[in-house]
């Protein structure tokens, strides 16, 4: 155990598995709770103690944020230190970032919306590892996704910023489909996000899905702190809607969405807009029909989890107002 701590790539095969898929989850989530990281990888292996060493060995960092003000109720978190970053890269080839001074002086406001980020990410990835979903990609740098609408009405025309927190592509028996997630804390007003739904509307009718990101089957969802923001939320984007259905928009609470509870993602949880009946937020894996032989072949036989740059499987991620062509990768090339 000694090992695994002071060089955690140089440990047994099992252990050395254990600290890249750790150590990479962080790279890509940037910053998780104490708490979501062990629902994470405390099935692989991962223990207080372990994690005690990693820190103390200066791979990785623990902090904490103020999660309420009024109780002074406190969140630690952790993430990978530029020495874990470098000793990653050093060990798999793949380039790695770790935290800045910089980064760290952030808001609390900002961190913990990053932590909540985070939670649904590793929630994606924890199903991903069991085999319950076909994970293509996944991005949660919300510049890479970022894009834009412009909305007509008397005042002119308005451009709306559509800057989602994460997305997630995935491949089930009806193809690629992905999913755009926004991450509500009850910090934006029921006004703005009607406008920001509004915007999202008008960007699928105009085919922004298939544009920017170069795939047909796409929902957004929001996750809510609680039922009632999720339910203020879906009623202002009903009405943004003019009253009409749209199975686009889905809305979930943070209780149906984080890592502690990754199995629900797969199950009916999500609302949406208009509907009655709850749909799930991700395609289940069918074992035996989705892709060839071979591809069906390599998903059983694969072991960790595989964080693929959304733009390695032919989805374009814009940057602002860009538009990046599609680019082909090599299947398996991670994201880092």
């Amino acid at each position: 155990m000694l090992v695994t701590a002071i060089e955690p790539f140089l440990a047994p095969p099992e252990l050395r598995a254990l600290a890249e898929e750790v150590f990479a989850a962080l790279a890509l989530v940037r910053f998780a709770s104490v708490e979501s990281l062990r629902a994470f990888a405390g099935p692989i292996g991962l223990t207080s103690e372990l994690l005690d060493r990693w820190i103390k060995a200066g791979y990785l960092l623990v902090a904490s944020v103020v999660s309420d003000v009024i109780t002074g109720a406190s969140e630690p978190y952790v993430c990978l230190t530029r020495s874990g970053a470098r000793t990653l890269a050093q060990a798999t080839g793949a380039r790695a970032e770790g935290i800045s001074s910089t980064r760290l002086r952030r808001s609390s406001q900002k961190r913990l919306h990053e932590l909540g980020v985070a939670d649904l990410a590793l929630a994606v990835l924890s199903l991903a590892r069991i085999g319950r979903i076909d994970l293509q990609g996944i991005e949660t740098d919300d510049r890479k996704i970022a894009t834009s609408t412009v909305l007509h009405d008397r005042k002119g025309p308005k451009r709306i910023a559509l800057q989602a927190d994460l997305l997630v592509v995935t491949r089930g028996d009806r193809g690629p489909s992905a999913l755009l997630v926004e991450i509500d804390r009850g910090t934006i007003s029921v006004a703005k996000m009607a406008e920001r739904y509004a915007g999202y509307l008008s960007w699928q009718r105009e085919g922004g899905p298939e544009r920017d990101f170069s795939v047909k089957a796409m929902r957004v969802l929001t996750v809510a702190p609680d039922e009632k923001r999720a339910g203020k939320l879906h009623d202002a984007a009903l009405e943004a809607n003019g009253g009409n259905r749209s199975g686009f928009l889905l809305f979930a609470t943070k209780a149906d969405a984080s890592v502690a509870g990754s199995q629900s993602l797969v199950d009916p949880v999500a609302r949406p807009l208009g509907g009655q009946s709850l749909v799930s937020v991700l395609p289940e894996t069918v074992r035996g029909t989705s892709g060839s032989p071979g591809e069906r072949a390599d998903r059983e036989s694969s072991r960790g989890v595989r964080m693929k740059s959304c733009s390695s499987l032919g989805v374009s991620v814009p940057r602002g107002t860009s538009r990046l062509p599609a680019v082909a990768a090599p299947p398996q090339a991670p994201m880092l």
